[in-house]
C-alpha cells in the first residue's frame, strides 16, 4: 500500500498539489479522504496492525490507490487471509488427480502444491525435467530448479520472462497462507 501510495501524485487522483510537499507521492491523510476512511486506522491499516475491515473498505482503499481489479482481491488476501487449510508441506495431491497426471499422454502434465513443489508428473514432463521420485524433496521445487539448475536456461529460451511470472505467480498463490 505505501509503495503505491508513494508513486501517486494528488494530480493523478484529482487532489491539489499545494505548494510545498515533504512527502514522495500521497499522503496517508489523502489516501484516507479518498477511501473515506479515518486517518489513524488507514495508518494503522498500512502498518500491518490487526484490525478489522470489511472487503468494501479494502475495495475503497484500492480504488483510492489505483488498483486494479486483481490487485484488490491480492490487496483482500493479504489482509484477510482465508480459513486454515491444510498446511502446504503435507498435501500431497489427490489419488485420482495424481493417477490422471501420471498416465497423461498428450503432452506434459504435472501437478504442484502450493509451495511449487512437483508432486506428480507425467512420464514425458518428468524426462523434460529430469525429475526423480526419489530425489530429495528440494529438488522437485519449481523455483529451487529454476534458480539453481544450470539447464533451465536451455529448457527456457526466455529464461528472465520465465522466472518472472512463475515469481510473481508464486507471490500472488502463496499470500493465501500468509500467517
Amino acid at each position: 500500500m505505501r509503495s503505491r501510495r508513494e508513486r501517486l501524485t494528488p494530480s493523478d487522483v484529482g487532489l491539489p498539489a499545494g505548494p510545498r510537499r515533504r512527502v514522495k507521492g500521497l499522503r496517508r491523510e489523502e489516501v484516507a479522504l479518498l477511501a473515506d476512511v479515518g486517518v489513524t486506522w488507514y495508518t494503522w491499516l498500512e502498518q500491518g496492525r490487526p484490525i478489522a475491515v470489511s472487503d468494501e473498505t479494502l475495495a475503497r482503499i484500492g480504488h483510492a490507490l489505483r488498483l486494479n481489479p486483481s490487485e484488490i482481491k491480492y490487496l483482500q488476501t493479504l489482509i484477510k487471509p482465508a480459513p486454515a487449510q491444510p498446511h502446504i508441506w503435507e498435501m500431497k495431491g489427490d489419488a485420482g488427480v495424481r493417477y490422471i497426471v501420471e498416465h497423461f499422454q498428450d503432452g506434459f502434465a504435472y501437478l504442484r502444491n502450493p509451495r511449487f513443489d512437483w508432486l506428480a508428473w507425467n512420464e514425458r514432463f518428468g524426462r523434460f525435467q529430469k525429475l526423480d521420485h526419489n530425489a530429495p524433496a528440494i529438488e522437485r521445487n519449481m523455483l529451487w530448479r529454476l534458480f539453481t539448475d544450470k539447464n533451465s536456461r536451455v529448457l527456457y529460451p526466455q529464461w528472465e520472462d520465465y522466472a518472472t511470472r512463475l515469481v510473481a505467480a508464486f507471490r500472488a498463490e502463496y499470500a493465501e497462507y500468509v500467517g
